[in-house]
């Protein structure tokens, strides 16, 4: 991780006292954040300084992010006595209905006044959050310089809307070194610290290991990649040879591959993304809790993903199981499910979508679940099948199989049979269990988060047992994932017996 991102210009600390000193001469603040990343992109000095007076916040940019997370943080923010837009400073989106809000709040300030004044405002925010963008839409003028790197506006302006409003425009202000490096890692993302002082190839490696954990379908439909490698690296590399990034001797353009990566996040090509969402924006403060919040934020997700099976419960089911799989998009090796039923009483703290899993907590919480679930049903196909019947009904043939097994296990331990199935967005037509299909269920189930964990930690297993045998592709990192290493050891040595031929046509 790129540490110690601190950029903190002399005239940032002029901003602050500058703030200060005219902070008295105006009824409101505008603050301006960028809606991918909303807790990263509000400076707690700001929080600090204009929290006495009325506030407007902008979510800027709020085109790139994910209108859900959207109009989640608007309502978030809300709770606190702010008023919220959702605007696009650059378009003028949303312009007319601050002035609405504006015209409104004039209103209230000469309310039974005989001399009317205009409304004064000062907006704020950290460089390149949209500032002078939304300034020149307000004022129909170029009175801001705006551009698409920090540091552009340097000194206080004071303005007069075409309504005679009067506004206050200051520079960005950053903090003066960031306590949490995720913080500094999400301004130089979305392009709030100059990339000029940053080592741009990692930055983007940085970037990827963000995509490939919270929007891994973005990026693998993006770049037409096969799949995901658990190293960030690897599906760096593979970014680069699909683009053709390749410089003399098959060396990998990283320079070129960084720059491509981050336009397209900051662009929004890759997709609409939300780097903080409501619920990652309590783990950015996890490191900070003591040992006693983190078990309580444990305990209460604990609680929240049993939501689905709780309400199953109340309909008469008991014996609920959780069904996911591991392994579609690799060039080799199986696709493996998993069918777990846990009891009632599960208090394993922990469990979550395996992806969002570290390796070591993973084979932790593999041991774990197994011990104390009722049933842990294992089903796989094999590449041969995968090429004679495809990935998707390989996938389905896999995962009833696993439902067959823990149903099995349960009438072998006198336990009765499986009543009901959780299942993340897959229609299962060959088992005779009635089903509820989740989208993202394993980050939303606990029963299908478990199942994801068994499934990730046994197919893992396999493909490091393959790596012995066939050393020469990296299944032991890869897990068998077309990476940069995995197709060299193609091009050297061919093609092993656990290759699937149907995902390797072009290259054959």
């Amino acid at each position: 991780m790129i540490e110690n991102i601190n950029w903190y210009p002399g005239h940032m600390k002029k901003t602050r006292e500058l703030i200060q000193e005219n902070l008295k001469m105006v009824d409101l603040a505008i603050e301006v954040i960028d809606g991918r990343i909303p807790v990263s992109s509000r400076n707690p000095i700001i929080d600090e300084l204009v929290k006495s007076k009325k506030r407007i916040i902008i979510l800027n940019k709020s085109d790139l992010s994910d209108q859900k997370a959207n109009d989640e943080w608007a309502e978030y923010f809300k709770k606190d006595g702010n008023i919220v837009l959702q605007m696009n400073c650059m378009s003028g989106q949303g312009v007319p209905q601050l002035y609405k809000v504006l015209d409104r709040l004039q209103e209230e300030k000469n309310k039974d006044k005989i001399r009317k004044t205009p409304l004064r405002m000062m907006i704020v925010g950290v460089p390149n959050v949209g500032k002078s963008s939304l300034i020149n839409r307000m004022t129909g003028k170029k009175s801001a310089k705006t551009g698409d790197r920090p540091g552009v506006t340097k000194g206080k302006q004071w303005l007069s809307l075409q309504n005679g409003m009067q506004l206050l425009d200051t520079p960005g202000i950053l903090w003066p070194k960031f306590e949490d490096p995720k913080v500094g890692l999400n301004l130089a993302f979305c392009g709030s610290i100059k990339d000029e002082i940053l080592d741009i190839a990692t930055l983007a490696l940085e970037l990827i290991k963000v995509l490939q954990a919270e929007y891994p379908q973005m990026l693998i439909d993006r770049y037409k990649l096969d799949g995901l490698s658990e190293d960030a690296l690897e599906n760096m590399e593979a970014i680069a040879m699909k683009r053709g990034f390749i410089l003399p001797g098959k060396r990998i353009d990283y320079e070129r591959c960084a720059k491509t990566v981050l336009d397209e996040f900051r662009s929004a090509t890759i997709g609409r993304i939300t780097l903080e969402s409501l619920a990652a924006s309590r783990k950015v403060h996890v490191m900070g809790m003591t040992k006693a919040e983190r078990q309580k934020m444990l305990e209460e997700k604990l609680v929240t993903m049993q939501v689905y099976e709780r309400g199953l419960r109340e309909k008469g089911f008991k014996l609920i199981g959780g069904v996911d799989e591991v392994g579609r998009g690799p060039l080799a090796g199986p696709v493996v499910t998993a069918c777990v039923v846990l009891p009632e009483d599960f208090d394993v703290l922990g469990v979550d979508d395996s992806k969002k899993v570290s390796e070591k907590k993973r084979e932790e919480l593999f041991d774990k679940i197994r011990e104390r679930a009722l049933a842990v049903g294992i089903g796989m196909c094999d590449n041969n099948v995968i090429d004679e019947i495809n990935i998707l009904e390989a996938t389905k043939k896999a995962m009833a199989e696993a439902v067959r097994e823990a149903d099995r296990q349960l009438r072998e331990k006198g336990l009765g049979t499986l009543e009901h199935i959780l299942i993340d967005a897959v229609v299962l037509k060959d088992v005779n269990v009635p089903q509820t299909n989740i989208i993202k269920g394993d980050a939303n189930s606990l029963s299908i988060a478990a199942a994801s964990i068994i499934a990730k930690v046994t197919r893992d297993r396999m493909m490091v047992q393959y790596h012995e045998q066939y050393p020469y592709y990296g299944f032991d990192s890869n897990k068998g994932y077309g990476t940069k290493a995995h197709y060299e050891g193609i091009e050297g040595h061919g093609i092993t017996p656990i290759h699937r031929k149907s995902f390797l046509k072009n290259i054959l």
